[in-house]
């Protein structure tokens, strides 16, 4: 009898196992685009560029928001072909405080409080990380695609070394 209660009790876990109503989420990802001869060579100095923000000082990125060490930075593409329109799109590590720019490397003896913002060639309209540039209409087989770079305070920066990196990528319309 005591074997027949036990197999009636692990019956009884498993018919009740089963009962149990299971709640499934599920949607479907469509993946699109094209794949296009119509493409650029970035130019051989344009592939890893240095841009030198300088030596800045710390009251002038006293306070949140304050901007310095502004440096104007060019992507140069060659070998474009005819009626082409291109955006650049910037990644790189997010600053904790402010998502849109770039944090600066970790790591002993660097500043805090500051990370590295980019904007569009008038040096005023910012370029969110992740997203397009403005677009750019080719005219002729290649171009000069401006931006501009500079410290942002995130709070009152602290003396360092400042550096950062980002990865570009060409997008063809």
């Amino acid at each position: 009898m005591h074997i027949f209660n036990k197999t009636l009790n692990i019956l009884g876990i498993n018919l009740a196992m089963l009962t149990v109503p299971t709640v499934l989420a599920s949607g479907v990802i469509n993946f699109t685009g094209e794949i296009t001869e119509q493409a650029c060579t970035v130019d051989s100095k344009s592939r890893n560029l240095n841009v030198d923000l300088g030596r800045v000082s710390t009251r002038s990125l006293s306070s949140q928001g304050e901007v310095a060490g502004v440096t104007n930075f060019i992507i140069k593409l060659v070998d474009c072909p005819d009626d082409t329109k291109v955006t650049v799109n910037f990644a790189g590590t997010r600053d904790s405080f402010d998502h849109h720019i770039l944090a600066l490397h970790q790591g002993n003896g660097m500043a805090k409080n500051v990370g590295v913002a980019l904007y569009e060639k008038n040096a005023v309209t910012p370029i969110k990380l992740y997203e397009n540039t403005k677009e750019v209409e080719l005219d002729g087989d290649s171009v000069e695609l401006e931006y501009v770079a500079a410290y942002k305070a995130t709070g009152v920066a602290t003396a360092g070394q400042a550096n950062s990196s980002a990865v570009y990528s060409i997008k063809y319309q």
